[in-house]
């Protein structure tokens, strides 16, 4: 069971890390442009501006990829786990009230600053739609990841999980310094800066430069970095970033060939149990109609697992 949600992890991870790669619709691609759209993306919350910066070759392996997935998942298993997805977004959207004034969150906001508790609520507000899209997206489906297309993903959900992956980075932050760090890094790159230091054919070497948090400074990290550059397709990406994809591609490709997604197999198996329980548990939260009812559908799916 663990390979198998390993495996629809990656299939996720592939879609919406893919959304972070896009881009910008220039004609002239230069050894700097790939970082000019990383920029670009951390200043407006854009995913849209880094997908045309990466090579066709990539991007076609990345659609590829899903669509292998969707050829090789059973079709009635697949859809129904995102029939159950999009029936947590309808509740966690419709339920709303409930799930704030429920005892667990009430106790944890008195705990909280207001800032903090500003934080979580905007964060909950941004992360359901963000839900509800993906429930609806070309990977809501078998068919949809069959002839699954990432530029089409990207244009109609890639700005609005961004926005939810930023906010609930901010929630997280509050309480992790790991991830407070990473989310300053992320708003440093809206100063990055790019310089081509030498070109030579299909190589490059590129300077970049952003102004880090105090946190990185103070242990003698400067932001400045030289970076290898390889044309590939017409288009500059990192070297590291080029080798390292070719070895992910490789890995996905040897995972989908060695994985049984069989309904009967024992992997798949162990997915439904987790389904049909899933099943159980939403069903008396959406039943409930008062404060209390809820309430009580929750000391009782906490007695139950």
């Amino acid at each position: 069971m663990n390979l198998l949600i390993q495996q629809l992890k990656k299939l996720l991870l592939v879609v919406i890390a893919s959304s972070f790669i896009t881009g910008c619709n220039g004609s002239s691609d230069t050894p700097s442009t790939f970082f000019e759209g990383i920029r670009e993306a951390a200043s407006n919350n854009d995913p849209s501006a880094v997908w045309d910066t990466i090579p066709s070759s990539m991007q076609n392996d990345i659609d590829s990829i899903a669509q292998d997935y969707g050829n090789r998942l059973p079709e009635k298993f697949y859809d129904s786990v995102w029939t159950l997805v999009r029936r947590l977004s309808s509740l966690l959207e419709n339920k709303r009230e409930f799930i704030m004034n429920t005892p667990v969150l009430q106790m944890g906001f008195l705990q909280a600053t207001e800032e903090e508790k500003a934080q979580f609520i905007a964060a909950y507000d941004y992360i359901v739609p963000a839900i509800n899209k993906l429930g609806s997206s070309q990977i809501g489906s078998v068919n949809g990841l069959k002839t699954f297309n990432t530029s089409k993903f990207i244009a109609i959900n890639g700005s609005q999980l961004m926005d939810a992956v930023i906010s609930l980075a901010h929630v997280v932050a509050s309480q992790d310094q790991d991830a407070s760090a990473g989310l300053q890094v992320w708003q440093s790159l809206s100063s990055l800066q790019v310089t081509t230091v030498s070109e030579n054919g299909d190589n490059a070497i590129v300077e970049t430069s952003i102004d880090l948090p105090l946190l990185f400074t103070q242990r003698g990290v400067d932001g400045t970095e030289k970076v290898t550059m390889k044309k590939v397709d017409g288009k500059w990406i990192p070297l590291d970033l080029h080798l390292g994809f070719k070895a992910a591609i490789a890995e996905a490709k040897a995972n989908l060939a060695t994985t049984d997604f069989s309904i009967g197999g024992k992997e798949m198996m162990g997915m439904s149990m987790i389904a049909a329980m899933a099943d159980v548990a939403l069903g008396p939260l959406e039943a409930s109609s008062t404060q209390a009812e809820f309430d009580n559908a929750i000391q009782q799916l906490s007695n139950m697992f």
